[in-house]
């Protein structure tokens, strides 16, 4: 059910994704990331107010902070970052880049071998994979063009150190 209903159940949903990491990856995740809409609502969610104690104490919303206790994980990311997908010269049509899904998923502290994560960036660590070329310019006179390639890998370690919740305002 979507997390704005009375009858939605989100707590039993972060259980299950992150029973699903565990059992899946041998590890809990410890990191989430959501959209600012979808942190909004489980603000406000009267099921979370409760269990940190805010269902009738307190006036307003819980903080980032409490909702990452809540969340269970040790850092959270909320995308706040909007994208403009109107063709040019129309009306502005933003929406969240992230949109309405919340991502569980295993960080590891430091990168290091045989570790649990999601995924990693891997960069150039040495000058081995470094192409440099030189080349004379004539405007100002005397002067040389650089051009460095380098060359950066991207791989995902381990889809089942994640989970996604789709959907869920």
């Amino acid at each position: 059910t979507k997390y704005g209903s009375s009858s939605s159940d989100p707590l039993a949903d972060f259980k299950t994704a992150k029973n699903a990491v565990l059992s899946n990856s041998g590890v809990l995740p410890n990191a989430a990331v959501m959209s600012r809409k979808v942190a909004n609502t489980l603000m406000y969610n009267a099921q979370i107010k409760d269990i940190v104690g805010y269902k009738y104490n307190a006036v307003g919303n819980l903080s980032d902070e409490q909702l990452k206790v809540v969340l269970g994980v040790d850092e959270l990311i909320i995308a706040d970052a909007p994208y403009n997908s109107a063709k040019e010269g129309q009306t502005s049509v933003l929406a969240q880049i992230w949109g309405d899904s919340i991502l569980f998923y295993a960080k590891p502290k430091s990168a290091g071998k045989y570790q649990v994560s999601l995924g990693y960036e891997m960069k150039l660590s040495s000058q081995l994979n470094r192409s440099v070329y030189k080349y004379p310019l004539d405007n100002p006179p005397g002067s040389n063009g650089i051009i460095v390639q380098d060359s950066y890998q991207f791989k995902l370690i381990n889809v089942a150190a994640g989970y996604l919740l789709d959907s869920v305002l």
